[in-house]
C-alpha cells in the first residue's frame, strides 16, 4: 500500500482498480503458469524415458515458432482485462465529460499498456525460462544467436497482443452498455489476427526465417496500432 500512496491522479486511479481485481487478473496468470509447468513436466519426462527424442526437440526449439505464436495468443490476459475495465470502470466513467478529454483517454491507454504489458511479460517471461532450462536438462547448454531471436520474438508476441487487444478496445470500444459486442471492425480485426495465429499454428516448419517474420509484423503491427490509438481513441472511445 506504500506504493499506491506515493502515486497521484490517473496513476493512482488505475492501481487502485488493478489492485481491486488483483485476484481476478492473477488467477488467470496462474492458469497460465500452470499450463507452461504441466508442459515442462512433460518434456522432463519425455527426456528421462526418450533422452534421444528429448534432445532432438530442445535442439530444434525454434522451429517450434509457429507453434508458440498460437499459443501466446491464448495466453494473453489482455482481453480479460479490458473487458473487466469496461463493465467495472469506464462503462461509469465515461459518462463524464472530464474523463473523456482526449489527453485523459491517452494518459489511461499508457498506463494499462505498461501494466497490462507487465502481466503478458512475465508468462513470456516463463516460457523462456521454460524452453531454456529443458535444454540445459538435454544438455545443450549453448545459447545463439537463433535461440536469443526465439526469445525476443516469444516476448514480442507478449507485447503484441497487449497492444492488439488495447487497440481495438481503444480506437473500437466494442462493448455496449448491455455487454453486447456489436462492432464489425473489432469482431473483424480480431477474427484476422486469430485465424493468421491458427494458420501458424499450422505451419509445418519455423527456423530463423519465420522467426525474422514474426519480430518484423510484430513490429509493425504495433508502431500502426499505437499510432491509430494516439489518432482515433481520443474520438472513439466512449460509451455506444
Amino acid at each position: 500500500m506504500e506504493k499506491i500512496e506515493k502515486l497521484h491522479g490517473y496513476a493512482y486511479f488505475n492501481e487502485l482498480f488493478f489492485l481491486r481485481h488483483k485476484r481476478q487478473i492473477y488467477k488467470m496468470m496462474y492458469f497460465r503458469i500452470a499450463e507452461i509447468g504441466v508442459s515442462f513436466l512433460c518434456v522432463v519426462v519425455l527426456r528421462v524415458f526418450v533422452p534421444e527424442a528429448a534432445y532432438l526437440v530442445g535442439k530444434n526449439i525454434p522451429d517450434f515458432m509457429p507453434v508458440l505464436v498460437f499459443i501466446m495468443y491464448m495466453m494473453t490476459v489482455a482481453d480479460k482485462v479490458c473487458k473487466a475495465m469496461f463493465y467495472n470502470c469506464d462503462k461509469s466513467m465515461l459518462r463524464f465529460g472530464f474523463y473523456r478529454n482526449p489527453k485523459t483517454i491517452l494518459s489511461n491507454f499508457r498506463i494499462r499498456l505498461i501494466k497490462i504489458g507487465q502481466y503478458n511479460l512475465f508468462i513470456g517471461c516463463m516460457l523462456c525460462a521454460a524452453v531454456i532450462v529443458f535444454r540445459c536438462i538435454c544438455g545443450i547448454w549453448e545459447f545463439g544467436g537463433e535461440m536469443i531471436l526465439f526469445c525476443l520474438a516469444v516476448l514480442m508476441l507478449s507485447i503484441f497482443f497487449t497492444v492488439h487487444h488495447l487497440f481495438l478496445y481503444y480506437v473500437f470500444q466494442p462493448y455496449s452498455e448491455e455487454m453486447n459486442v456489436k462492432n464489425p471492425f473489432f469482431k473483424g480485426i480480431n477474427f484476422a489476427v486469430y485465424m493468421i495465429c491458427f494458420f501458424c499454428y499450422r505451419v509445418q516448419t519455423g527456423g530463423l526465417l519465420f522467426i525474422g517474420g514474426v519480430l518484423a509484423v510484430t513490429m509493425l503491427y504495433i508502431t500502426v496500432a499505437l499510432l491509430l490509438v494516439y489518432r482515433y481513441a481520443p474520438k472513439m472511445f466512449r460509451v455506444k
